[in-house]
């Protein structure tokens, strides 16, 4: 049995060195020690979740996962955002396939549960969907409470059907539906079979993946941060392990104040990113002026050798720590005020 108060000694695991590992944050920052879920992730993989999960940030803690598990599959994030949508519009989300890209993952995150039509569009105007599936492609398709996913196996040596841009098509037509996708349906749109009127616009989110050959990969800095530090955010791009030039990288960030703003990555050998023209995009982010988790959201837009045009999204999280009081230990001994003085 664990001990009412005290504290409890534990010995540190030994891990396979080919695993990766990811920490989640839940709470207010002065509620989780950041720094220590930073240094246990690896590769910079830890995130923070907001503990006011309302308006914009409703699905934040469901995107995290979600791009945790687009990592663990091998999948490249494409697009990550939200939308409201109100009664009567239809939203086309695109995205682009590569020749060289053999699957794709799109997950609707659905408020409260209340779900709306989706489905997806090839570059030949073949619709996708649990119900209507091409000749030639594999879908596989599941539910949460609130969320929906249908996984796209392209077709093989067929190209010519996926590669381009697809369209995931949401429509609000003035009715929502409750609970899990019905197995009996007519038309597309990935439904239950509970629907009413619904007459308010309705807030969703949409993550969507692909199995590619072309990845991004994003890094901040390791190891604490204090307020006032820099923090240097860099990119790496490539396509079947070689790197890739003239790229635009941009980073949105979001300050615990709630400022945001952009800053652009550099591959030009003056930015702390190593040589010039070698695929690796960084600059030093210096606005850390409060203590907290500050949000980046790194996009990476260009070309595939074949000349498709690209465009990778990631998600990094990184804690800034409030200063120490001038003449505090910096050993990271904290007192015990139950020890000897």
């Amino acid at each position: 049995p664990l001990p009412a108060t005290g504290n409890i000694g534990t010995a540190a695991a030994t891990l396979p060195s080919d695993i990766d590992i990811y920490t989640v944050g839940l709470g207010n920052s002065s509620d989780i020690d950041s720094d220590e879920l930073e240094s246990l992730a690896t590769q910079n993989n830890f995130f923070h979740v907001d503990q006011d999960l309302t308006g914009d940030k409703y699905f934040q803690l469901e995107k995290y996962y979600t791009q945790i598990f687009m990592d663990v599959a091998n999948l490249a994030t494409i697009v990550d955002p939200m939308y409201w949508i109100a009664p009567g519009q239809k939203h086309e989300i695109e995205f682009d396939v590569l020749r060289g890209d053999v699957r794709a993952l799109i997950v609707l995150y659905d408020w409260k549960g209340l779900r709306l039509p989706f489905f997806c569009v090839s570059p030949r105007g073949e619709i996708v969907d649990p119900v209507m599936i091409p000749s030639g492609f594999l879908l596989r398709s599941g539910a949460t409470s609130q969320a929906r996913f249908v996984e796209i196996m392209f077709p093989s040596k067929e190209a010519e059907r996926y590669a381009g841009r697809w369209k995931v098509v949401v429509t609000h037509d003035g009715r929502v539906c409750r609970g899990m996708p019905g197995r009996k349906q007519d038309e597309p749109g990935f439904l239950p079979n509970d629907c009413g009127g619904y007459k308010d616009p309705l807030l969703y989110g949409i993550a969507i993946g692909v199995g590619s050959n072309f990845r991004m990969m994003p890094f901040v800095t390791p190891g604490p941060v204090y307020v006032g530090d820099p923090i240097l955010l860099t990119a790496l791009v490539s396509e079947a392990g070689l790197p890739v030039i003239g790229c635009t990288v941009s980073v949105e960030w979001t300050a615990p104040s709630g400022a945001t703003g952009t800053v652009t990555l550099m591959d030009d050998g003056v930015h702390a990113d190593g040589d010039p023209d070698d695929g690796e995009y960084a600059r030093m982010f210096t606005q850390t002026g409060s203590a907290g988790t500050y949000h980046f959201r790194f996009r990476a837009t260009g070309w595939s050798r074949d000349g498709e045009s690209v465009m990778r999204e990631a998600l990094r999280d990184k804690a800034v720590l409030p200063r120490k009081p001038t003449g505090e230990p910096d050993d990271g001994h904290k007192p015990d005020p139950d020890e000897c003085c």
